[in-house]
This record gives structure tokens, sequence and C-alpha cells, in this order.
């Protein structure tokens, strides 16, 4: 016990107000006020004590994801994975192939088999965000309750991620990302035992993750020769000139301003592709011209945080890039 006696402590729990517990043990006269969140699991149902794993996947066995967010946009990752079976049948394969022989005897040598999942590969797509998917699957291959709930309440705004084994087994997941309930299921020869629980909020951040190659402009500063920068007032052209930024229209030009409008337009990252036009307000227009000859174009929407590149797909940035980007580039204008 914690004074060093045989018998167990005995503890009285009083309610003080809203932060604070009174706490009494055993016959003592001298009471401690505890802060409640330390014995608020206390008093929680004894749902609360069951082991939060909620499923399990063979990170080597799974060859299929798929992805829907609550806004509908959806992924789909593959890769190449042998099934145990393969495996055998190939391994056999090579042992049959491979025969050394001397005098004596001929012995049967078997080559090891590479049996190691490929690499993943998003449906539709030459390049993605493989961290995102990595860190999705770290939290989903042992997957984790926050916490359990006696009872179940109806999903909203749902995201799905399902996860496909080489031997069709189908695990499903469904997540409320306002809520963060979820419900889980699968088909296959284990299924789920049924509870409502609920999901971390960095769990919801990995599923919601933008999935897709953030990179929209995929050039170094190095490699810009000029950048045109249009609204509705006019057109300002920028160069530089060895290690100064200077104008066509040779008005005095913010040094800081130009150099942090180089650097964000090289290697521009979306934050998220929305798939649609959503323009706010006045828009601006970049014209980049590239060392080999390349003529980029960027549109920005500054109220909507957002851009896209031409007509294609919107796609939303974060303030600090907006920020440089319709920072004053001629000393001593306004914002554009």
């Amino acid at each position: 016990s914690g004074i060093g006696r045989p018998e167990p402590d005995s503890l009285k729990v009083f309610d003080r107000d809203d932060d604070q517990y009174l706490v009494l043990r055993n016959n003592e006269t001298t009471g401690y006020l505890v802060a409640t969140d330390t014995l608020d699991r206390v008093f929680e149902p004894v749902l609360a004590l069951r082991d939060r794993v909620v499923f399990e996947l063979p990170r080597d066995q799974i060859n299929r994801v798929q992805v829907q967010r609550h806004d509908a946009i959806s992924y789909t990752f593959e890769r190449d994975v042998l099934e145990p079976t393969q495996v055998s049948e190939e391994q056999g394969v090579a042992a049959n192939a491979t025969l050394v022989a001397d005098a004596a005897k001929t012995t049967t040598e078997a080559e090891p088999t590479d049996t190691k999942p490929g690499p993943w590969r998003l449906e539709g797509h030459d390049e993605f965000e493989s961290q995102a998917l990595d860190d999705l699957l770290d939290a989903l291959l042992t997957l984790r309750a926050e916490r359990w709930h006696a009872n179940e309440v109806p999903l909203e705004q749902v995201a799905t991620v399902t996860a496909i084994a080489v031997d069709g087994t189908s695990t499903n997941l469904r997540v409320d990302t306002i809520s963060r309930r979820a419900e889980a299921s699968r088909t296959g020869p284990a299924p789920l035992t049924q509870q409502a629980f609920e999901m971390s909020g960095s769990f919801v951040d990995k599923l919601n993750a933008e999935f897709r190659h953030r990179t929209v402009l995929d050039f170094r500063n190095d490699d810009i020769v000029s950048i045109t920068v249009t609204t509705d007032d006019g057109s300002t052209t920028i160069k530089k000139d060895d290690e100064k930024y200077v104008s066509e229209s040779e008005d005095s030009i913010d040094q800081s301003a130009a150099g942090a409008l180089f650097d964000t337009l090289a290697g521009l990252r979306a934050k998220r592709f929305r798939g649609q036009s959503n323009e706010q307000g006045t828009s601006i227009h970049f014209a980049i011209e590239l060392q080999d000859g390349q003529r980029r174009q960027l549109v920005i929407d500054p109220q909507g945080n957002a851009g896209h590149l031409g007509g294609t797909d919107w796609f939303e940035m974060d303030n600090e890039a907006v920020s440089k980007l319709t920072a004053n580039l001629i000393e001593n204008a306004e914002n554009l």
C-alpha cells in the first residue's frame, strides 16, 4: 500500500468544483486537492478499460488501399505482393533450376527469392506524397481507438479507408471527420466484432491528408529568367541582374519582396487540390520564363488562398505563400 501497510488504501472522492476533486485517504483528517483530469478516467464506464486495438493488419500482405474523403475525392494505391503459395512455388522453381554436379553427387541449391512487396503506386498519377501514405498506413495497420462508446450513432461527414490483402480479405474503416466517431468491418474468415468507437484527431488528419503530388511548379530559383506579375492595375516584369532584382520599367524594386517572390514560385507546393473553381475576388497572373525557354503560368485568387496553372484544377495554398506572392514589389507601393 501507499503507506507501507498490508491493507489497501481506501479513497473517498468528492466533487469540489469544475477543476478539482477533494480526496480523503483512509481515516485521515487532511484531504488532498486533485485536478479533475487526473481522475476523470476513474469514473468512465468499464468499457473504457477494454483494449483499444480495433484490428491489426499484416503489413506485407496488403496490396491495395482505397481512400475516399468526405468531399468525394478518392485515391487508390496498389503494389505488387506475392501470396505465400506463389513464394513457395517460385522458390521451388529456383531450386530445380540450380544444379551443381561433382564426381560423387548432384545437389540442388535454392536461390533466395525476394518476397518484399513492391513500391506503392497511386492510380492515375506518376508521383504522389509517399510520406502521407506511410503515415496513414502506420496508424491503420495497428488501429487504436481513442475510446470506446456504448452506443452507436449515425455517421455524417464520412471519410473511408479500405485495406485489401492478397487473399482478398477487405478491412473497411469509416470515420466521421467532425465527431471522429468510427465503425469498422471486414470481409473474410475473421470478421470484426462491432463496437462503436472514436478515433484520435491525429488519425483524422492523416486520413484527410492530400496524397497527390503537391509540388505544382517543379523548377528551381536559378532556372527563372523573369517573372511578369499582372493585376488590374497593369504588369510588372522582374529579372535578376547578378544579385539584384530589376524591373524592365526601371521602377525601384523591393529586393526582399522580389527575392521572396522568386523563392516562393520555385518549387511551389499546393496545400490541397480542390478540383473546381472557387474564385472569390480579383485574380493575379504570374508568367514565369525559364532558362530552357519554357513559360509557366500561375493564376491566384488571394482572397480564397487558391490558384491554378492556366486552366488546370484549382489548389489551396498556405497563408505564407499567398502573402509573399501578393507583397509590394515596387518600393513605396501598396499591396497587390
